[in-house]
């Protein structure tokens, strides 16, 4: 018994013993087709998701006024005035931080508005000078 050969005059509509059939000419190179174009198409909706949720996230932090970069104006960062904040507003701090306070509310484009806001619009930045304006929630002189 000969081996069957499998030559395009041989194989033409006739199944291998093996029950395998011969492909079409070009039919492997389309399914690769296919399959390339799907992995493609995956790859775009996945890279077009992480750029939609990287610019989401960051319209909501510039809306929600959270800034990740903190000011440094008047030898002091917006961390450090938020800590200062009661103790500024009481008039507690010693001279050299009252004055860095001060300066950087003056200067800085994100706690400068925040804390005229806390302080009902209050243009006056010296310390101690707010009477009884509840400048946060909980705290009243």
């Amino acid at each position: 018994m000969s081996e069957p050969t499998n030559t395009p005059e041989n194989s033409a509509g006739q199944d291998h013993e093996d029950g395998w059939q011969p492909c079409a000419p070009g039919e492997i190179s389309g399914m690769v087709g296919r399959i390339q174009d799907r992995r493609r198409a995956i790859v775009v909706g996945r890279t077009t998701f992480a750029a939609a949720l990287v610019l989401c996230v960051a319209a909501a932090s510039q809306f929600s006024g959270f800034s990740a970069a903190e000011h440094d104006c008047g030898g002091i960062v917006c961390s450090d005035v938020m800590a200062h904040l009661e103790a500024y507003r009481t008039g507690t701090l010693d001279e050299k931080t009252t004055g860095q306070v001060r300066l950087h509310l003056e200067e800085c484009p994100q706690c400068g508005p925040k804390f005229r806001k806390m302080t009902g619009g209050s243009a006056q930045l010296d310390a101690g000078s707010f009477g009884d304006t509840v400048v946060m929630a909980g705290f009243a002189r």
